[in-house]
């Protein structure tokens, strides 16, 4: 049984945006800016994220809208992010792929990750690279979805290896 105090995650006090109130959006732009240019990667990506509303839910504004975007980078998360990930465990001085349940945080961690990177690799600007990630990701397919596929397909290969633990 362990004497020490459980240590409190860093992000506890996540603060959300100015705009849309949500955390969920401040932890993107924070992941999206590049030499502490926060308030340039914020505005990319707020224009990413309402285009991709204008073009599925067109007619909304105000606070409709603001709803919609929330409701929007919820629906990322939920698509992007894997289920399932493959952790190497050590037994006996071999090494096991085992599959492990992702916790929500890493599994927001990584959608935003792959959804980052992928439309890094994509020309253009990086708001529209953002919007056209974003839509393939709703479309369910795409780059990111592809790298959570074969995330999952690894899992579901090693789960002969599902019942190591440590």
């Amino acid at each position: 049984m362990p004497r020490r105090n459980k240590k409190l995650s860093k992000y506890v006090k996540k603060r959300p945006d100015v705009i849309y109130n949500s955390c969920l959006i401040r932890q993107f732009a924070c992941m999206l800016m590049k030499d502490g240019k926060y308030a340039k990667a914020y505005k990319k990506l707020c224009t990413a994220l309402e285009s991709v509303v204008d073009k599925n839910k067109p007619g909304l504004s105000g606070e409709d809208k603001r709803k919609a975007v929330v409701e929007l980078i919820n629906q990322l998360v939920v698509q992007a992010g894997p289920e399932v990930e493959v952790k190497t465990k050590r037994l006996g001085g071999a090494t096991y792929p085992v599959p492990v349940v992702v916790r929500q945080e890493r599994k927001v961690s990584l959608a935003f990750r792959w959804l980052i990177k992928f439309s890094r690799k994509r020309v253009g600007d990086i708001a529209n690279c953002l919007t056209q990630e974003f839509l393939d990701v709703l479309a369910n397919k795409g780059a990111t979805i592809s790298e959570k596929e074969n995330l999952h397909r690894m899992a579901k290969a090693n789960m002969a290896f599902a019942n190591i633990k440590r």
